[in-house]
């Protein structure tokens, strides 16, 4: 018989007695548990087996995550903030590593557990999408001196649209399970797009944006928010940070955002972009980050936020037609369901793309004049 959760939480250096451990959450990646202990931390810990399907180099994940939140947990002491409150907090294995390999192969780590908090998956105001900008913003800033040598590559090429695009196409070629048939309006409708969808990567290529340390999966829900105060506690789902770029970040968040439904809303009718999500967002994040981005990495947002349902939603319908083997799906048609409302959402920024472009260089311009005026006064 495989380990149980309780089983494999008690392999970790954890304070107390383990009582229980249900699942937690709905992420699309790793299983996760939320570990209660009696003794120990009141909130008790969050324990996740790794996706090694997705994440084949588990130790160099935790190796990431571990250099991201320990320089992020000394700035939150030296501004006077609660470094397990407004950081993840790696709990090592009580041989000292940071994740547990059991006897069936399967990876684990484990967190202490935020309490008190929400992630939402779709944004309920303006304040909300702000402060889902400024926690991402501050994400990026926060690391933009980590010391040492260039983070591990998780997923290679992982944001890169030649490599997504090649996968695209060798799933529509070879239909391993004739799903092809089904979906030729929008293998047609994703593959029209295809030509325009290099911007990012061939900036890139010129050297006309730097490298940075990017949390790469923005998603409003990977924002832990304070119940009470409905502020931004903590970034959470490190599993990608690597190296990429900072309108990536941008991108996937606005993705989630500013969209009117749920990303796997089966009615396109009801999927539509909200702008004062839009400028909210981006009031957050460039409040953040306007004083260190390059006016080339600025002006690539308003292509970064088309770029991301692009991106997604070819992936997910890649997916669908191999057969679903990335994405978790709880019927059949799961992924397509996600592509399809991705190209609304899509079409739907199109619509309004002239609009997106101007507010971001109306709110750039204002988070630099707000931050040269924030330098003189110290």
């Amino acid at each position: 018989m495989p380990s149980s959760e309780v089983d494999v939480a008690k392999l970790f250096d954890i304070t107390g007695r383990v009582t229980a451990a249900v699942p937690f959450g709905d992420g699309h990646i790793n299983e996760t548990y939320r570990v209660a202990v009696d003794g120990g931390p009141r909130s008790g810990y969050l324990l996740q087996q790794i996706n090694t399907r997705v994440f084949t180099d588990p130790a160099g994940v935790m190796e990431n995550i571990a250099r991201v939140t320990n320089h992020i947990r000394g700035k939150c002491v030296e501004a006077g903030r609660d470094p397990d409150r407004h950081s993840l907090t790696v709990i090592s294995a009580r041989d000292g590593a940071r994740c547990v390999v059991d006897e069936h192969g399967r990876a684990w780590r484990m967190y202490l557990f935020i309490d008190r908090t929400v992630g939402l998956g779709v944004a309920d105001s303006e304040t909300t999408a702000r402060e889902g900008g400024r926690a991402f913003g501050e994400f990026q800033r926060l690391l933009r001196d980590l010391p040492g040598a260039r983070l591990n590559e998780t997923i290679p090429a992982f944001h890169n649209i030649d490599h997504r695009l090649e996968q695209f196409r060798a799933a529509v070629a070879e239909d391993p399970v004739a799903r092809a048939r089904d979906t030729h309006r929008e293998i047609d409708e994703y593959g029209t797009r295809a030509h325009a969808m290099r911007e990012i990567l061939s900036a890139a290529e010129a050297g006309r944006i730097p490298e940075r340390i990017a949390h790469n999966d923005t998603k409003l829900n990977n924002v832990l928010i304070d119940e009470a105060s409905g502020r931004a506690v903590c970034v959470i789902d490190l599993d990608t940070v690597m190296p990429g770029y900072s309108m990536y970040d941008f991108g996937d968040s606005i993705r989630t955002v500013t969209n009117t439904a749920e990303e796997d809303e089966r009615d396109p009718g009801k999927v539509g972009f909200n702008m004062g999500y839009f400028t909210a967002f981006s009031e957050g994040f460039l409040g953040e980050t306007a004083a260190f981005l390059t006016p080339d990495e600025i002006a690539l947002f308003p292509f970064a936020a088309k770029f991301f349902p692009y991106i997604m939603g070819l992936r997910m319908l890649t997916d669908f037609l191999n057969g679903d083997v990335y994405y978790k799906t709880r019927y059949p048609t799961h992924n397509l369901v996600r592509a399809r409302s991705q190209l609304a959402l899509l079409r739907a920024m199109e619509n309004r793309y002239d609009e997106m472009r101007a507010e971001i260089a109306r709110v750039s311009r204002a988070c630099y004049i707000t931050n040269s005026r924030s330098s003189s006064r110290t």
